[in-house]
């Protein structure tokens, strides 16, 4: 209950047993919680032991922290200490979506550096093989050299 005192600028207070507990009641369908986040929802009828050890993480961790920090800790790690950036390949520039119509099915992370080609053979060998460039979000063409920015949409053009 005092530890909130002693946090300084730059810690992530974490509570990885409340995440667990959190994303094992969600996987058994009795709450609805995505990681991060600052609470859930109950759809399922819960035991009073139950009810109580998730209300107590309500209380004492997400309430008081605002999550359970661990995704927090995770987005820190990845994106602000290592810079990976998101990449979002599409087969279907104009509508943003799969072959299969799925609008922005996938998400990659990428090293900061990664060029276009690289990441054509990071998505398949046969996509790095056929290779012949890309074209990006405002339409212009993208050479095999092109480095990958964060939140970049691409269509990857093959032979």
């Amino acid at each position: 209950p005092q530890a909130k005192k002693n946090l300084k600028p730059g810690i992530i207070p974490v509570s990885a047993e409340a995440e667990l507990t959190l994303r094992k009641a969600a996987d058994a369908g009795f709450i609805s919680y995505l990681p991060g986040s600052s609470d859930f929802e109950i759809l399922k009828p819960l035991s009073p032991e139950q009810e109580r050890a998730l209300e107590y993480i309500r209380e004492n961790v997400l309430k008081p922290f605002g999550s359970t920090g661990v995704q927090k800790c995770l987005n820190k790690a990845v994106f602000d200490l290592l810079g990976y950036r998101v990449v979002y390949p599409v087969a279907n520039l104009s509508k943003l979506s799969d072959k299969e119509g799925r609008i922005l099915p996938d998400a990659f992370l990428v090293k900061p550096g990664t060029r276009l080609k690289e990441f054509a053979y990071q998505i398949h060998t046969e996509l790095g093989e056929r290779f012949l460039g890309g074209i990006g979000l405002d339409r212009k063409r993208l050479s095999a050299d092109y480095e990958l920015q964060d939140g970049d949409i691409i269509e990857i053009l093959v032979r």
